[in-house]
């Protein structure tokens, strides 16, 4: 229903909807400096990629209504994920491996449902190679070990960069770990966009300049409210441990 330069250009709007999910479940009330960061962000992100397509982009109403109920799912999850953990002083990693473990049990009943998790398993821990391999009997580039190795360092770095997205999640907001998100994104395509030949235009160009006014615009005001409250924090912490190490000076000097 949607080609992929439609699907992207969607896609680039998940601040959008992060802040309207944030409106309606949480109550936030957002300054007009945010509402300026999110339109500078979407529309340099979204201006950029526009001049970077190579097709007319396909909009079906029923792919855009499918992709706008994906980003409202998505917004809402984030926005619940803060809530829930400012709410019940729940830690990230905790609230991370309790959702992990629900998700676990419900793809685990899905798999037995559909006769595949007995299956898969043997699979994959007992036939080397893809399973495109194995069915059009083609020489297995992937051993038993390689498959159990990349299964283990892809869970691993997945569960700490999700542990990292939940702190932001609890300690920012929402709305900061969906900049943080989008920043990610535009940052690859950015990138990849200067290491490979491309022809560069004002359109891109423009995009470039207006997402990263976007970006010090999050930085400068809120980043600036976020800097005094974690000096704040350190001063209070540092005139609590004073005359702890006041007395654990006297105690050394009497010795």
């Amino acid at each position: 229903y949607l080609n992929y330069p439609a699907k992207t250009l969607i896609k680039s709007s998940r601040v959008i909807f992060t802040m309207v999910m944030g409106i309606i479940i949480g109550g936030k009330k957002y300054g007009g400096t945010d509402y300026v960061m999110v339109v500078l962000l979407v529309f340099g992100l979204s201006l950029f990629l526009h001049a970077d397509m190579n097709s007319n982009a396909i909009f079906h109403p029923l792919g855009v209504l499918m992709l706008v109920t994906s980003l409202s799912l998505d917004g809402t999850v984030t926005n619940w994920s803060e809530v829930i953990m400012n709410r019940h002083n729940m830690g990230q990693d905790g609230f991370q491996m309790k959702l992990y473990i629900f998700s676990f049990l419900i793809m685990t009943l899905a798999s037995f449902q559909a006769d595949e998790l007995v299956s898969g398993v043997q699979f994959f821990f007992r036939t080397p190679g893809t399973m495109e391999e194995f069915e059009t009997n083609v020489e297995s580039s992937w051993s038993i070990q390689d498959k159990v190795l990349t299964l283990f360092f892809f869970s691993t770095f997945g569960i700490f960069g999700g542990s990292c997205a939940c702190a932001i999640t609890k300690r920012f907001g929402a709305l900061t770990m969906s900049v943080t998100t989008t920043t990610r994104k535009a940052a690859t395509i950015f990138l990849s966009f200067a290491m490979f030949p491309n022809a560069c235009t004002t359109e891109h160009i423009t995009g470039v300049l207006i997402f990263v006014m976007g970006l010090l615009l999050k930085g400068g005001v809120c980043g600036g409210f976020e800097l005094s409250k974690l000096t704040t924090y350190v001063r209070t912490r540092a005139f609590s441990l004073f005359p702890l190490v006041k007395r654990a000076s006297c105690f050394k000097s009497r010795v």
